[in-house]
């Protein structure tokens, strides 16, 4: 338990405490203009010039993520492969054949003959 002696003696000590505080608010309220804003020193030359904006730029690779997000898989597509020939250039005759030669190995060469027609 606390005694009456730590008691008072806290609590006179508060009470100094708040007084000696007190002309230090009323100083620093009668410095605030009456607007109830500070001052602020601005130079001239900080307020001619805006601050630039910041520039979006979105790649294709992010232009293709967004088509991903969004489940538009042939546009995501275009969009990586647009990016590919941005860095690699344009695919060359021969490296077209070869894929279409690499596809048609794993698919075979027309996917529609392979299909029964359904009887109804």
């Amino acid at each position: 338990m606390v005694s009456r002696f730590s008691f008072v003696t806290l609590s006179f000590a508060a009470a100094q405490m708040i007084l000696a505080a007190a002309p230090q608010v009323a100083t620093a309220q009668a410095v605030t203009p009456q607007n109830g804003f500070r001052e602020e020193s601005r130079s001239p030359q900080a307020s001619a010039v805006p601050p630039p904006k910041p520039v979006n730029i979105v790649t294709p690779e992010m232009r293709g993520d967004i088509f991903m997000a969004r489940k538009m898989y042939r546009e995501a597509l275009d969009a990586y492969l647009a990016e590919l020939d941005d860095e690699l250039g344009p695919a060359t005759a021969d490296e077209v054949a070869e894929a279409k030669a690499w596809v048609d190995k794993l698919t075979g060469p027309d996917i529609d003959h392979r299909r029964k027609p359904r009887s109804a």
